[in-house]
């Protein structure tokens, strides 16, 4: 009669393939760092586009978010073309001289003035214009607006969207008056 053999536990072999599939995440995770940074390399040699965020993002103290702010001389005689847009008009990556204002200005050798930020909403770009108008005193003003621009100035709408919120506290006109809330359910509860 055969001699039966030592009982192999089924906890080793779980705890091999646990291994196994952590070593093959983390072989994966190293793969698409190195190719992300890889690819952004290539894009910056071949391309000019810059590693990382544009230089010109600033935190509006005033208004009270980030943005994107290029200003030219407010003093100049040129026709000046006052710009403001959502993440379109923030340009992320893309290089300033490439930027559909900085064409338009050169084409019309224009004077011109941007002030743009990611998950901007029409309201945020209103009070934008409604803050430096009267510095700027522009001769046209540009409002680049995009489909979710409009859900972005309703908080119910923004709360019920998966895809058009920046996850950001903002402004919305809520009976006449401005109140700046976080676009989730419950949003007003949270304090930062």
């Amino acid at each position: 009669m055969p001699r039966p053999g030592p009982r192999k536990n089924p906890m080793k072999k779980i705890s091999k393939i646990a291994v196994n599939i952590s070593l093959l995440f983390m072989s994966l995770m190293c793969l698409l760092v190195i190719s992300e940074i890889t690819y952004r390399l290539y894009q910056r040699f071949t391309r000019g586009t810059p590693f990382a965020m544009s230089i010109n993002m600033f935190s509006d103290r005033q208004l009270g978010w980030k943005g994107k702010k290029v200003f030219g001389d407010t003093k100049s005689v040129k026709y000046k073309i006052f710009v403001v847009g959502d993440s379109v008009t923030n340009g992320y990556g893309v290089e300033e001289k490439n930027m559909y204002y900085s064409i338009i200005g050169k084409e019309l050798d224009a004077e011109i003035f941007v002030y743009g930020g990611r998950g901007y909403g029409t309201l945020q770009e209103y009070m934008v214009i409604d803050r430096y108008f009267d510095e700027i005193n522009p001769d046209l003003v540009i409002l680049q607006t995009y489909g979710n621009d409009f859900i972005n100035n309703l908080w119910e709408l923004e709360t019920a969207s998966f895809f058009n919120k920046n996850l950001m506290i903002r402004p919305y006109l809520i009976n006449g008056k401005f109140e700046y809330r976080f676009p989730k359910f419950l949003g007003r509860l949270r304090v930062f």
